[in-house]
C-alpha cells in the first residue's frame, strides 16, 4: 500500500488541530460580542434618563438633572441611576411614591452585569414613565 512519511502525517493533523481551534475561538468570541451588545443594549434601553426624572440638587430640594455630574463609564460599562423613592412626593393616582436620582447614587457597572436596578427599591415601569415600590398593588 501507499504509506505517509510520518512528519507529513504529523504535520497534517497539527494544521487540522490548529484550524478546529481558531475556528472554536471564533466561534466562542462572536457568542461573548453578541452576547455583550445585547446586554449592553438591554442596559441603554431599561435604565437611561427619561424626560420625567428629578435629581437631589440640594437638602430636600430637587430638580433638572445635570449630565456632567453623572459618571462617565467606560467602553465596557453601562450607567446604572439606582432612583430612591421620595418621601414628601406620590404620584395622586397610586400613592406610589416619586422616584428621584442621588448623583452619589449612580454608578458604572461592567458589561458583564447584564442590568442593574434602576429603582432602589422597587423596579422601573417604563410604559407608565415611573419607578414602582409596591409591585404587588401596580400593574405594568
Amino acid at each position: 500500500g501507499y504509506l505517509i512519511p510520518h512528519h507529513y502525517h504529523s504535520t497534517a493533523i497539527t494544521m487540522f488541530l490548529q484550524r478546529v481551534v481558531a475556528f472554536v475561538v471564533l466561534l466562542l468570541s462572536t457568542a461573548v460580542f453578541a452576547e455583550s451588545d445585547q446586554v449592553e443594549r438591554r442596559s441603554n434601553e431599561a435604565d437611561r434618563l427619561f424626560d420625567w426624572d428629578e435629581c437631589l440638587i440640594g437638602h430636600n430640594k430637587y430638580g433638572p438633572c445635570d449630565v456632567k455630574k453623572f459618571p462617565k463609564c467606560g467602553e465596557h460599562e453601562f450607567i446604572c441611576y439606582n432612583r430612591r423613592p421620595r418621601q414628601d412626593k406620590f404620584h395622586a393616582d397610586t400613592r406610589q411614591p416619586v422616584f428621584f436620582i442621588d448623583y452619589r447614587n449612580v454608578f458604572c457597572y461592567p458589561d458583564t452585569w447584564g442590568g442593574c436596578s434602576s429603582c432602589t427599591p422597587g423596579r422601573l415601569c417604563i410604559s407608565d414613565g415611573r419607578c414602582i415600590l409596591e409591585e404587588n398593588a401596580y400593574d405594568c
